[in-house]
């Protein structure tokens, strides 16, 4: 789930792309430390410890983009309502993650971009047309593959990632109206202490001390994560989101291998035919957005 392009563009697809790949591989790991310590901790308390070390990288960014002063904002408000659907988001996919093997998880999160192509309209008074809503059909066909209703192969938590994925969607949304007047490392900034301080209040009634090792585990997790945002935000920042953002998908590649090899799972054949659905659908959603965005360039 990586945040809003940086407003500075330098135009090295290539770039773009390489750290757009990177971004999709460190997500995914961090999963993987999060399913394994579930097993012992709350996931309020990993987001809690997530967020305390996913600040070096973000100090990094804050100080790469101008300091402080970069932290300044009129619409708190905004971006404290946008942290907390992320932190809703973050919440639910963790305990999606910590019951359900990585891949599914993911490949039901990417429901994403077909939501929020659906809310843009009564959101953001986006119009979009026949082809694109037939491929959020389509795609919400896929998702209906993936979870097999009336099976009791993921039973209700299979409905998780699609509540994570349905918050992430209001957050991105969100971040749409507030990219027009903030940088994407304040928007960062902003969603890491907002979600600090809501794990942090539930840390007196969830909190165990870690041993030393998992504490590793914890610090790894949210220097993962926050180098995963940074990348992102540079992938952006290289590249124009129509070249980059299909490459999201590979941290379905990532999430697999990690899953196979930590826990001994493998997507079912359900999954993988519901995830090819819903990757066609996204792309294709994609490609109308990046048409449009062509035309209106040309008037």
């Amino acid at each position: 789930m990586a945040n809003a392009p940086s407003t500075t563009h330098i135009h090295a697809p290539l770039k773009g792309i390489a750290c757009g790949i990177v971004a999709m591989s460190l997500f995914p790991a961090q999963d993987a430390i999060v399913k394994w310590l579930s097993a012992d901790y709350s996931v309020f308390q990993l987001l809690f410890m997530r967020s305390i070390f996913v600040f070096i990288p973000v100090a990094i960014l804050v100080m790469r983009s101008g300091g402080p002063r970069v932290l300044r904002t009129k619409q708190p408000a905004m971006l404290i309502l946008r942290a907390t659907f992320s932190f809703g988001a973050w919440s639910v996919y963790f305990i999606a993650i910590s019951q359900i093997p990585l891949a599914d998880a993911m490949a039901l999160v990417f429901s994403a971009p077909l939501i929020i192509t659906a809310l843009s309209v009564p959101f953001l008074g986006e119009a979009v047309g026949l082809r694109r809503w037939a491929a959020v059909g389509i795609g919400f066909l896929g998702v209906l593959i993936m979870i097999e209703p009336g099976s009791d192969t993921l039973q209700g938590v299979a409905l998780l990632p699609l509540v994570s994925a349905a918050l992430y969607s209001v957050s991105m949304l969100l971040t749409r109206i507030l990219t027009r007047r903030e940088a994407s490392v304040t928007m960062l900034f902003y969603s890491t202490m907002t979600v600090l301080i809501m794990s942090g209040v539930a840390q007196p009634f969830v909190w165990i001390t870690p041993d030393w090792p998992d504490l590793g585990l914890m610090a790894l997790m949210g220097l993962l994560t926050g180098c995963a945002q940074f990348f992102a935000t540079q992938a952006y920042r290289f590249a124009a989101p129509a070249v980059v953002a299909p490459f999201d998908y590979t941290s379905l590649v990532w999430a697999t291998l990690y899953g196979y090899l930590l826990f001994g799972d493998l997507p079912r054949s359900s999954v993988i035919l519901g995830a090819v659905v819903v990757i066609g659908s996204g792309l294709f959603i994609l490609y109308r957005e990046r048409q449009k965005t062509t035309a209106s360039e040309t008037e």
